[in-house]
Parts: structure tokens; sequence; C-alpha cells
């Protein structure tokens, strides 16, 4: 909603924000399954993606500097 700037949430958390979906995914996969509602956590979901697109754009970046 852009109370936050994705670029400084994902600076900080996106290393977390991976870490906790992961945690996260087989039981999010369940409910969905369970609720035959395909959509729950879709938002935490689509988080964790693009945190996972900033990670490795970071680490590239990284990679190329040194």
């Amino acid at each position: 909603n852009g109370l936050v700037s994705k670029d400084l949430f994902f600076d900080v958390f996106w290393n977390t924000t991976i870490r906790c979906w992961n945690a996260s995914k087989e039981f999010v996969d369940y409910r969905r399954s369970s609720r035959q509602f395909p959509h729950y956590m879709i938002n935490f979901e689509t988080l964790a993606k693009e945190a996972e697109l900033y990670g490795k754009n970071t680490m590239d970046m990284h990679l190329t500097h040194q």
C-alpha cells in the first residue's frame, strides 16, 4: 500500500522474508488445499518472490563490484 518503500523494507528484511516463507510454505499449501482457497496467503507468497529477486540482484551487484 506504499506506506513503506519496498527497497527500504527489502534492504533490511529480504532474507528474513524468504526464510519465513520457506518455513511456512508447506503449511500454507496445506491450508490452501484444505480450504479450497488457492489465494490464502498470496500476498505473503508474492512478497517472498519479490524478496528472492531483490536478494539475487543485491548479491549479483555485490559480486560485480568486488
